[in-house]
């Protein structure tokens, strides 16, 4: 063994031991001012850490939250090593290795969409900004039969753009991530035969996956299918910082991702054959057509994929926190039910900055309900009005497009809704008019680098402070950040017990382990 491989081996030694101090008990009994602690979903991390520092700031509720990927967070919740966890992605789904636990429930956390952010210059070197892409088209840029920028199919749709002869290289996530389920799913429903193709010869299941489908026998390529020129990345950060740095590139991540980098979302094609980017109301109008199972708490994501509107975004989705209800302590079950009731309400008002947008009443009713079933919860409010629950729907700030149908909702239950500040009805005017402004294309209103411009942004609690920087909010506590640091290392064991066949091993080049080796010498010098 040699003296890097034992200093590697202390060290790491020595962070499990605080891992294990820090992480032990997390989801046992707590003390009167309760952490609640959850990983998962990075499609949704920007909006649950900034709603971490804003519960933190405004009520002092400590809630500690790793942003890693859906199928991790349903893992750790149900191996009991977390309080909750976020995902887009069902137990029902079949892509996790541990059942879930009894007594748990699903809850909305926020909309949001996928963008298909990209990074490419025309031919004469001028920045593409308004690219178009339609359902076909995308199936074969991330299926791996279109695979230059000028590609026929790609440029019929962007005449004007000068497209570049340049090899298309794809950035897709390497980690069992919700964003691969939902965009596989949104290319089996838009493509069915492409996607049965692609999964047959890459020997992969005919249906949306959290693991991209890879060729199971090795290399780069099966039959017509080539990855030849794709790039793995792990982490919505991850995908978007390498897209946001490298020419001829293209990933799906959630639409903040796209605008904390001032990097463009492609305009896609929808269902009323109008090319629509990603915008707070855009994905709010094909939302109305989820479907909502109130016996599962899952989402049907079909109807959205083909929502008629005008200017519906069609690969949108919501993001969804999975929860004990009497399995937890008293002080945790106040704490967390909390966390529920302010990321509900108070919460989505930063959602439309940060690249989301604001749940619908339907879905705080939800929220509500879930809180109520918690051990030891803070009292749930009876009506959602702008005086309980400021959301910007709500209050009239955001325009109400309505929201999806719940199946098996009792039809006399749950809170009882006041929009408009309790006035009744929607607020049209105002804010609620500039929010209504369409992203289809050649409007006055696009998502083509967003509000939140950055220079770039670093995963983990370096993420969280830039969003709140961005935001006006403290950063992250010290606490917080020790807490990060100790739950990276116990991730790394349920990492790599559901570490996925099919995995794109030859994607890891000799050349990135040579750089790993550079790094670990420099650390150990």
């Amino acid at each position: 063994m040699t003296g890097r491989i034992r200093r590697r081996l202390a060290r790491s030694a020595a962070v499990l031991g605080i891992a294990s101090s820090l992480v032990a008990g997390s989801a046992g009994v707590a003390s009167a001012d309760a952490t609640v602690s959850g990983t998962g979903s990075s499609y949704a991390a920007i909006a649950i850490n900034a709603w971490v520092s804003q519960i933190y700031t405004t009520l002092g509720t400590n809630v500690n939250y790793q942003s890693s990927s859906s199928v991790l967070g349903l893992e750790n919740f149900a191996q009991n090593l977390v309080d909750f966890g976020a995902s887009e992605i069902g137990y029902s789904a079949g892509q996790t290795q541990t059942d879930p636990p009894s007594g748990y429930q699903y809850l909305p956390s926020v909309a949001g969409a996928v963008c298909l952010m990209y990074n490419v210059l025309g031919s004469t070197g001028q920045q593409v900004n308004e690219l178009r892409l339609s359902p076909a088209v995308i199936g074969g840029m991330f299926t791996g039969t279109i695979r230059k920028w000028n590609d026929p199919a790609i440029t019929a749709l962007n005449p004007t753009a000068l497209l570049p002869n340049t090899p298309l290289v794809v950035t897709f996530r390497a980690d069992a991530s919700g964003d691969n389920y939902i965009f596989s799913s949104y290319i089996q429903n838009t493509q069915p035969a492409v996607w049965a193709g692609f999964t047959g010869a890459m020997g992969a299941r005919n249906g949306p996956s959290a693991v991209w489908p890879t060729p199971a026998t090795g290399g780069n390529s099966a039959g017509q299918y080539n990855e030849g020129s794709w790039v793995s990345q792990n982490g919505s950060d991850n995908a978007s910082n390498y897209v946001a740095s490298s020419l001829n590139t293209i990933t799906y991540v959630e639409t903040g991702y796209a605008q904390e980098h001032n990097m463009p979302c492609a305009y896609v094609q929808n269902a009323a054959g109008n090319f629509v980017s990603p915008s707070a109301v855009s994905d709010a109008r094909a939302l109305t057509h989820d479907t909502i199972n109130i016996s599962t708490g899952e989402q049907d994501l079909s109807g959205v994929f083909n929502a008629p509107e005008a200017d519906a975004y069609s690969i949108s989705a919501y993001s969804y926190l999975v929860t004990q209800t009497s399995g937890m302590s008293p002080d945790k079950g106040k704490a967390l039910s909390q966390f529920v009731l302010f990321l509900a309400c108070q919460g989505q008002q930063s959602a439309q900055r940060l690249g989301y947008t604001p749940l619908p009443p339907e879905l705080i009713s939800l929220d509500f309900a879930a809180a109520a079933k918690m051990n030891g919860h803070v009292p749930i409010p009876s009506e959602i009005n702008a005086q309980t629950c400021p959301n910007p729907i709500v209050t009239g700030d955001f325009a109400n497009v309505g929201g999806p149908p719940i199946l098996g909702a009792p039809t006399d239950g749950g809170a009882t809704v006041v929009i408009g500040g309790g006035a009744g009805g929607t607020t049209t005017g105002g804010a609620a008019a500039k929010a209504a402004k369409s992203s289809v294309l050649g409007s006055t209103s696009k998502v083509a680098g967003g509000s939140l411009a950055a220079a770039g942004q670093t995963p983990g609690v370096a993420l969280v402070a830039a969003s709140n920087r961005l935001l006006g909010l403290s950063g992250p506590t010290g606490s917080m950040m020790l807490w990060t640091l100790g739950f990276l290392v116990v991730l790394g064991v349920p990492l790599a017990l559901i570490a996925l066949n099919r995995r794109r091993a030859s994607k890891v080049g000799a050349g990135d382990d040579e750089a790993m080796i550079d790094e670990e010498e420099k650390i150990d010098a």
